[in-house]
């Protein structure tokens, strides 16, 4: 709300009318008493009119919180100062803290505190009054946080005048979980991608020259028809492409109806996702996350700072959606492109359907090795069944499990 709005007490302002019409035909017809009983209502309707259009305009208020961008299951403390600048007590004021408003769903989230039940007071004169609620955030997202409710309620109590509301928008970021190792390439042709320094790659289609073999090097490298007419053992050189080891692909659809379940799923896919990424950013391997529209290079903290930024605020949309589109899709239209960059490509799921299946096995060869990461805990009997014999091939060793937000260090490492 911008702007100072009225909403009148209909039965008050009915019975005083008639209480007004009343003394003004007894005033005509019964003469002096009645006169002053009608001037002296008169007046003290009008003193109440002007008294509460002086409150409005002496109180002033302002917000203050200890945040705007807190992680996901943190709480933030909001406190309101509210100032009435005049020398008379204000009207009766109401103030009540408004339900935190996820602008990116329809749900939201209790708040607890001095402000979560109507508050009433009178404001002094030359004093502030102070009122506090701490606002938990169980779920990332954007957040719209402001009073529900403050009004001024007239001393009569006709009517109650409601003033602007400021709105204070709060990006609710995934938690950054740190992993001390990373076991997700294991198999998938990590050791086999030839990871150097700085995460670049050696490109064995890009020949450079033949070199004389040293201690040390990589046999897989070594000229064989050469050695055989020679006798003398030499190796052929590659260029070292820049390509990055590896991209991150998010499952961004909602399995099932919107619940706090499906919410902890979708946001420990997020996380799993940071926590991959600031892994392998650590290791000095350049990472490619893929959003909605394109994959962009994640090679410093900057880039890595709007990434996390980005998956705050991504909105999972139901699969019937028009724009919900799975990672095997995404990683096929790459692939048509010719813009994927990486030969480790990994994505992560907060439900188990036949895409996933689909992304392991549609797209994983010599040159491109898929594996995903499913962030699920509250899988049908059916969904159970189908994940355990596909585990137990031998490609279900790259799926990989993260029970909950809280055991992503665990299952990852």
């Amino acid at each position: 709300m911008t702007r100072i709005s009225l909403r009148p007490d209909w039965t008050r302002c009915f019975l005083v009318g008639v209480l007004l019409f009343v003394l003004y035909l007894a005033r005509a017809y019964l003469g002096p008493p009645f006169v002053k009983l009608y001037h002296g209502l008169v007046f003290l309707l009008l003193l109440d009119l002007a008294h509460a259009a002086w409150s409005v305009r002496s109180l002033y208020y302002f917000q203050v919180f200890s945040t705007t961008r807190p992680l996901r299951g943190q709480s933030i403390e909001y406190r309101i100062h509210l100032d009435l600048q005049t020398f008379i007590y204000g009207c009766r004021t109401i103030l009540l803290l408004r339900e935190n408003n996820n602008l990116l769903e329809t749900s939201r989230q209790h708040t607890s505190g001095s402000l979560t039940e109507p508050t009433d007071f009178f404001p002094a004169p030359e004093q502030t009054l102070v009122k506090d609620s701490l606002i938990p955030f169980p779920n990332r997202g954007v957040f719209s946080v402001c009073l529900s409710r403050l009004e001024l309620e007239d001393s009569l109590a006709l009517l109650k005048i409601s003033l602007p509301i400021a709105h204070e928008k709060i990006l609710v970021l995934p938690r950054l979980v740190e992993l001390p190792t990373c076991h997700l390439l294991k198999g998938s042709g990590q050791e086999a991608s030839g990871f150097g320094q700085n995460g670049q790659e050696r490109d064995t289609t890009r020949f450079r020259a033949i070199l004389p073999y040293y201690p040390g090097a990589d046999i897989r490298h070594i000229d064989w028809k050469r050695f055989g007419a020679t006798g003398t053992a030499f190796l052929k050189d590659y260029e070292a492409g820049i390509t990055p080891g590896i991209a991150l692909y998010l499952d961004r659809r909602r399995h099932g109806d919107d619940s706090p379940a499906r919410r902890e799923a979708e946001d420990c896919s997020t996380e799993a996702l940071l926590a991959v990424a600031w892994y392998f950013l650590n290791k000095n391997v350049p990472v490619h996350y893929r959003d909605e529209q394109e994959l962009n290079l994640i090679d410093s903290r900057t880039y890595f700072d709007r990434m996390h930024e980005a998956l705050a605020r991504i909105r999972f949309t139901t699969a019937a959606a028009r724009i919900s589109v799975s990672p095997a899709s995404e990683l096929a239209a790459d692939l048509n492109d010719g813009s994927t960059p990486a030969s480790n490509v990994i994505a992560f799921f907060s439900g188990f359907d036949s895409s996933l299946i689909a992304f392991l096995e549609d797209y994983h060869n010599d040159r491109l090795h898929t594996s995903a990461v499913l962030c699920c805990d509250d899988l049908s009997e059916a969904q159970l069944t189908r994940l355990a014999e596909y585990r137990r091939q031998g490609t279900g060793t790259r799926l990989h499990l993260v029970r909950n937000s809280a055991t992503i260090r665990e299952d990852l490492s």
